[in-house]
């Protein structure tokens, strides 16, 4: 009976343990992109009723945690800057997010064309003239754009990924082509970071990441 008893005291300090960690969504996390010249919103769970303090290079936040451990802050507009910095997060626990920028965020969303991955360009033929891009883009890193790669997973609570990444190796091979060179170009225009989220199902359909109204004029195409 001892043991029974002693097994579920551990298994609730445990528990209670688990719930006092400062959990953030995974959009969030090291290497990402926040929006520029917009308010920049930070979330996540806690002990319910905790009150936590938010920092992000000079700006500093409070956040209070509802009964259910919710909590949100909004901090002040950052302008475009490719300076790697903290977002530090404390309450029950500590977090640190590191090599942090702010510049351009995008979300590439759609079906094959768009999942398509850098490296299958290979695949494709070679330029009669001139060089292959695609081929020496592969062997560059791009330190300032910065790629997430959603997981196709359903019935989650949050995104499934393996979190955010520079533009170099594995990740670049893997990141959508699409997302890649509009990033590119984009960087090349606006001299900013640029990060994108790829999130591409080959059957997706255009409502689902559309308000309505710029949907709804174009439901005569399920027809044809």
């Amino acid at each position: 009976m001892k043991k029974i008893i002693s097994f579920l005291l551990v298994n609730i300090l445990l528990l209670s343990a688990i719930q006092a960690q400062i959990r953030l969504p995974k959009v969030l996390g090291n290497n990402m992109v926040l929006q520029a010249n917009k308010p920049i919103t930070i979330w996540g769970w806690s002990s319910p009723q905790k009150t936590l303090s938010i920092q992000f290079g000079t700006q500093q936040s409070v956040a209070q945690a509802d009964e259910k451990g919710f909590w949100k802050t909004t901090l002040q507009a950052e302008n475009p800057s490719f300076e790697p910095r903290e977002l530090i997060i404390s309450g029950d626990s500590t977090i640190v997010l590191n090599n942090i920028l702010v510049g351009e965020v995008w979300l590439c969303s759609g079906q094959s064309n768009m999942e398509y991955p850098m490296s299958l360009l290979k695949n494709y033929a070679k330029p009669q003239k001139g060089i292959d891009s695609s081929a020496i883009d592969l062997t560059q890193q791009y330190p300032s754009i910065r790629l997430l790669t959603v997981d196709k997973k359903v019935n989650l609570t949050d995104i499934s990924t393996k979190g955010w990444s520079e533009a170099a190796g594995e990740a670049m091979g893997k990141a959508s082509a699409i997302g890649f060179y509009f990033a590119k170009q984009l960087q090349n225009t606006l001299n900013v970071p640029v990060g994108i989220i790829s999130s591409s199902w080959v059957v997706a359909v255009l409502n689902l990441g559309h308000p309505s109204k710029v949907t709804s004029p174009l439901l005569f195409l399920r027809k044809i």
